[in-house]
């Protein structure tokens, strides 16, 4: 089973349509159908939003765990993604407080 067949079983199970899941990811119906055809793959940008989606949900709606099993660059990312999330709050908190000292 390939990448698109796993992306495409995952949408299925979830009662998705290419259109919903495009909505989500914020790419085109299109690019949906390609990555399920095998066409294309993923963007680094779309795998982040994936495992943000089933981080954040608490479903599994694209679990990369799933998708993109053995692979070690994606097993890294997964790995990494709670240090990313402590990463942008803390640039978010320092945003904030550069906001409020110049106010």
């Amino acid at each position: 089973m390939n990448i698109g067949d796993k992306i495409k079983n995952a949408r299925e199970e979830n009662k998705l349509t290419q259109t919903q899941v495009s909505e989500i990811l914020m790419v085109s119906r299109q690019t949906i159908s390609n990555w399920e055809n095998g066409k294309s793959l993923p963007d680094i940008l779309s795998v982040i939003r994936m495992a943000w989606i089933s981080i954040l949900a608490g479903a599994v709606i694209l679990t990369l765990g799933n998708i993109f099993e053995g692979n070690p660059v994606i097993e890294f990312l997964n790995g990494a993604i709670p240090w990313i999330l402590l990463g942008l709050t803390f640039l978010f908190w320092i945003l904030s407080l550069d906001k409020k000292n110049t106010k």
